[in-house]
Formats: C-alpha cells, sequence, structure tokens
C-alpha cells in the first residue's frame, strides 16, 4: 500500500464510521493498519481527526506531508576557484549552469553537473557580493563593494552595462521577471531601480535607516522588498518609489528608538502574496504582504540566518546561516524537512532551481556546493 491508497481507504473508513457502520474503536483500530514506513524508515500515520498525515521524528508525532519528508538531498557538485569566501551562489533559469560571486573580486559560472569552470567575469575592483543571471539566461548581473553593479554577457565575459550612482558598496542586483530592469541595494541605505539596456537611473527608494543588504522584485515586477540592517522589510511600490509595507510595522516614536536585529534577505513568493525574510535573530519569517503580519517563524538555527528563498511551488523554503548549514523547510508546518550539512564555514546564500529539484549554496570556506534531491 502507497500514501494515495491509504488516503483512498481512509476517506472509505470515515465514511462508514460516519454512517455507525464502524463503532470509534473499530475506526481508530484500522487507522493503525494504515501506518506506513517511507525510505528514511520514518513511520507514518494518518490523523483519526483531522484526516492529515503525521510521521514520527523519534520522540513525537509531527504533521507534514510525505512528498516533503521523503525526498533525500545529496550534493553532486563542489564548486572550487574562488579564493576566499563565496557570497552567493544562483542558477540559470534552465538549470545547467550556477554564477558565484566571491570576496576574491569575481564572478565564475559553473557547469552545475559537473563543477567544471565555464567563464570569469573580471572587473570588479571590490568583493562580488552577489550574482545572478537574467531571465533568459544570456546576461548576468553582480554588485560589488567597489559602489557599482555590472550586466555582463554570460557567454563573452564581458561588461554591457555598468550602473554607478550608489554612494556605498553595492550588495545585491537582481533582475525583474524579463529582464529589462535591475534592482540593487546599498550600503548607502538606499535601494535603486535600473534601466538595464541602458544603465539609467530610475526611481531611489528611500527610507531604510540603515545598510540594505537585498532588494528583489515580486513576481509581477509591480513591487520590490527590501531587507536591511535597521532591523526592517519594506515592500516599496515600483512606480512611485513608495513604502506600501514595513515588516515589522513601526507603530510608534518609541518602536524607533528599539534596537532591532538585521534582516539579511527577503524575497516574494511565486504567488507575491508572501514575503520570507532571514535574520541576525537566528529566524527566517514568512510574512503576508496585504496585512503585514507572520505567516511562519522558521525557528532552528542558533546564530544569523543570512538568507532565504522560496521554492518555485512556494511550499519549500531554503535558508543560509552562519552555523554551517542550509536548511529546507515546509512552510506550512513550519517544520525543517532536510539539513544540507558539508560546508566548513557559515553558508552565505542557498536557492532553488527553477524546477525545484536542486538547490545551490555558498560558503565561506570557498566553495559553493550542488545539491540534489531523490523527488519525482
Amino acid at each position: 500500500m502507497d500514501f494515495s491508497q491509504a488516503e483512498a481507504e481512509f476517506r472509505k473508513l470515515k465514511r462508514q464510521f460516519e454512517t455507525g457502520a464502524l463503532t470509534e474503536a473499530e475506526f481508530k483500530a484500522r487507522l493503525q493498519e494504515l501506518m506506513l514506513q517511507d525510505e528514511q524508515g520514518r513511520w507514518w500515520m494518518i490523523g483519526y481527526e483531522t484526516g492529515q498525515w503525521y510521521y514520527h521524528d523519534g520522540q513525537k508525532w509531527v504533521r507534514s506531508e510525505p512528498h516533503l519528508v521523503v525526498p533525500i538531498w545529496r550534493s553532486v557538485a563542489e564548486l572550487r576557484g574562488h579564493t576566499g569566501s563565496v557570497c552567493s551562489a544562483a542558477f540559470s533559469p534552465d538549470g545547467k549552469l550556477v554564477v558565484t560571486g566571491g570576496v576574491d573580486k569575481m564572478a565564475r559560472v559553473w557547469d552545475a553537473a559537473t563543477g567544471k569552470r565555464m567563464a570569469e567575469l573580471r572587473g570588479h575592483k571590490g568583493e562580488v557580493y552577489s550574482a545572478v543571471f537574467s531571465p533568459d539566461g544570456k546576461f548576468v548581473a553582480t554588485a560589488s563593494s567597489d559602489n557599482t553593479a555590472r550586466v555582463w554577457d554570460g557567454n563573452m565575459g564581458k561588461v554591457v552595462v555598468e550602473l554607478r550612482g550608489h554612494a556605498g558598496a553595492v550588495i545585491s542586483a537582481v533582475f525583474n521577471f524579463n529582464g529589462k530592469f535591475v534592482v540593487t541595494a546599498s550600503a548607502d541605505k538606499t535601494a535603486q531601480l535600473w534601466e538595464t539596456a541602458t544603465g539609467k537611473a530610475l526611481n531611489a527608494l528611500w527610507g531604510h535607516m540603515a545598510i540594505v543588504y537585498s532588494a528583489a522584485f515580486s513576481p509581477d515586477g509591480k513591487w520590490v522588498v527590501t531587507a536591511s540592517a535597521d532591523g526592517t522589510a519594506r515592500v516599496w511600490d515600483v512606480v512611485t518609489g513608495k513604502t506600501m509595507t514595513q515588516l515589522p510595522h513601526l507603530s510608534s516614536i518609541q518602536d524607533l528608538m528599539l534596537v532591532r536585529p538585521a534582516m539579511y534577505s527577503a524575497a516574494f513568493s511565486p504567488d507575491g502574496k508572501w514575503v520570507v525574510t532571514a535574520s541576525a535573530d537566528g529566524t527566517a519569517q514568512v510574512w503576508d504582504v496585504a496585512t503585514g503580519k507572520v505567516v511562519a517563524k522558521l525557528r532552528g538555527y542558533t546564530d544569523d540566518v543570512y538568507s532565504a528563498a522560496f521554492s518555485p511551488n512556494g511550499k519549500l523554503v531554503v535558508t543560509a546561516g552562519a552555523d554551517k548549514r542550509a536548511r529546507v523547510w515546509e512552510v506550512a508546518t513550519g517544520e525543517i524537512v532536510a539539513e544540507l550539512r558539508l560546508h566548513k564555514s557559515a553558508v552565505r546564500s542557498a536557492a532553488f532551481s527553477l524546477d525545484g529539484k536542486s538547490v545551490v549554496t555558498a560558503s565561506d570556506d570557498g566553495t559553493a556546493i550542488v545539491w540534489k534531491s531523490n523527488a519525482k
């Protein structure tokens, strides 16, 4: 019997119980027969009252979904070549390549399957804090401590346009959904919108009171979410440049005086309804954009969480932390479903591939690692 068959049998037994064909004791006894063991040796059962799946973690029954816990993540490629910390790593849209940025002032493009170095993007005069592919996979955007961001031809390794205007280090740079615009985050306390083709500066997003560590577009490109050392994330209107939502809300002058743990990253869910943030308080949090309220708090780290990102289906979040681990979480329950442990120093970033079957992590140990799930 598999999980689907067990669910069908449960529904049948539930109807019999509700119509009086089975007593409560008989119903519960029959449910014991539906217990299943997965590939990792975990026992699963369907809750008598809820009709939902639970697995036993060795101490207690934990609410989850079978397909979210069964997959095993394994490393398939280790990307070595940077001298010093690797600050970021991201997949190309087709998942065949990875681009990394490092403190050695370079970005590199790698074959995700073999770990072979395919290209080096040289030219920045400072650390490269982030590097990402454009939506069509042809270009790469980098952000550097030299106060610039650059857009590169990913195949030729040549600069297409340089984005100048920030008065401090540029910590992140990402494209919008069609690649026509880039948003950057900077140590000058601002985020900045740019036209990709010309490098023209558009709206500047002013309001944070400290370093802005990350900025990212919503899936439809109408909003930008930023994360700052001032302990807040903000959602901005791209057209007006105005703050639409602040996470957490600052409700009084007293709140403004509070010292809040830095927020290192913020990213939208695939449907644009939620935002996930990573914080120096050792948590990642999922927020409802419309209400500004916390939907889920992901606890498990004992130190800073540097990045957090949704899976393509929005059901999972992957985080990177100072404790040398990346973790995969189930959003619905806030439970850890996988820990990725191989790095020897802090993990600075973690991101899913577009098919959701792979994760790439970047670390202070000088490597990036590609992980693959056995999920079908």
